[in-house]
């Protein structure tokens, strides 16, 4: 398997709950379930 590098680097601001309150769809009332059972196969 081969890696790439890239030279471009971002600079994260904020965590996941800021970027989440900050969100347009904040306050939307969409719902997202959760499936409940065993995970998903994977091919790799």
């Amino acid at each position: 398997m081969m890696t790439l590098m890239t030279s471009k680097t971002t600079e994260r601001r904020g965590n996941l709950a800021e970027f989440l309150a900050a969100s347009p769809l904040r306050g939307a009332g969409i719902e997202i379930g959760r499936v409940k059972g065993a995970a998903r196969e994977l091919d790799l």
